[in-house]
């Protein structure tokens, strides 16, 4: 995992933030399409039409891979619940309704994706971003409390059953 982080950091060197959002976007998204092999095809045009670097959205696309396959069958589960047809496993049915599926899942998922990057990229950059680590902070600290109360809990409970026995 190191490498490829590595990799993809070498091939996006010298890129703006906005272009790192949609080489991610974009390589998420494509890199599940349910066709084996069109996702190459549909990111090397994204990389054309987008004017971003192709290594690094293959690289995504690459990296996306076993997530496309753990995806095909509830894309084409929710294609065929959309086309009204069954869940068969005709080639050309299944196919149809797993682009179905992409088409009405992955494709909003990746424009949320991409809107919320975006926007969180816009506030960082602006400064506006500290009420995150508050929140954050609190959190922790919160979750932590509750740990530390179940840990007294159940030590309590322990130690009452030791000296019930």
């Amino acid at each position: 995992m190191r490498m490829i982080a590595h990799r993809f950091q070498a091939s996006v060197a010298g890129l703006s933030a906005e272009s790192i959002v949609v080489i991610i976007a974009a390589g998420l998204v494509l890199g599940v399409f349910p066709v084996y092999g069109c996702p190459t095809l549909l990111c090397m045009l994204a990389a054309l039409v987008f004017r971003i670097k192709l290594p690094a959205i293959q690289l995504v696309n690459q990296v996306c891979s076993p997530l496309q396959l753990a995806l095909w069958i509830p894309l084409h589960r929710i294609g065929a619940l959309i086309l009204g047809g069954s869940a068969g496993w005709d080639l050309t049915d299944a196919v149809r309704a797993a682009v179905v599926g992409w088409f009405c899942v992955c494709v909003p998922v990746g424009l949320v994706l991409y809107w919320v990057s975006a926007f969180a990229l816009r506030r960082a950059r602006q400064g506006q971003m500290g009420w995150i680590r508050t929140v954050s902070v609190g959190l922790r600290q919160n979750f932590l409390q509750h740990v530390r109360n179940f840990m007294d809990s159940k030590i309590a409970h322990g130690s009452r059953a030791l000296t019930e026995a």
